[in-house]
């Protein structure tokens, strides 16, 4: 017969994973909001400069957005690969059209609507993407339920020797 499988306990094979995904993730918050001087003088535009104009802010900067964007499409690209669920609110905080994080004011608008189906509508500023999170009292995520909370039993690190 085969091992019983228990799902007390998080899998230490994909712990890596996790963090890289962790990581991913708050980089591109921080991309979104990072803007750098821009190299480029207003007098020598050429074509190529032309491409990078929806990227440059109006007191000469450039935004790092595009940065953040291409880390959320790797987080995601990664999660989907190895077939890992992401968390509700990393799905909720990313646009699914062009991978942005949505920041609110910074590059998403959050709206309340109060109709018959009270909702919270988010629109990206990027791409102009709406999408409606409907506000229903009765209603839990699937990891905010306590029977699906995984334990984390903790392991020892092969380098440090120390649990984590």
């Amino acid at each position: 017969m085969g091992k019983k499988k228990t799902n007390n306990d998080v899998n230490p094979q994909h712990m890596q994973t996790f963090q890289r995904l962790n990581f991913l993730y708050q980089a591109a918050a921080l991309m979104t909001l990072t803007s750098v001087p821009s190299n480029e003088s207003n007098s020598t535009k050429t074509k190529s400069s032309s491409i990078s104009e929806d990227r440059t802010i109006n007191d000469g900067r450039t935004s790092l957005a595009p940065v953040g964007r291409y880390y959320n499409a790797n987080m995601k690209k990664i999660a989907k690969h190895l077939v890992l669920r992401l968390d509700p609110a990393i799905k909720r905080s990313v646009c699914k059209r062009c991978h942005t994080s949505l920041i609110p004011s910074k590059s998403s608008n959050i709206c309340f609507k109060a109709d018959e189906r009270p909702a919270t509508i988010v629109t990206c500023k990027t791409c102009g993407t709406e999408r409606r999170f409907l506000a229903r009292p009765a209603h839990r995520l699937f990891s905010e339920k306590s029977e699906n909370i995984l334990q984390f039993v903790g392991h020892i690190h092969p380098a440090i020797g120390s649990d984590l």
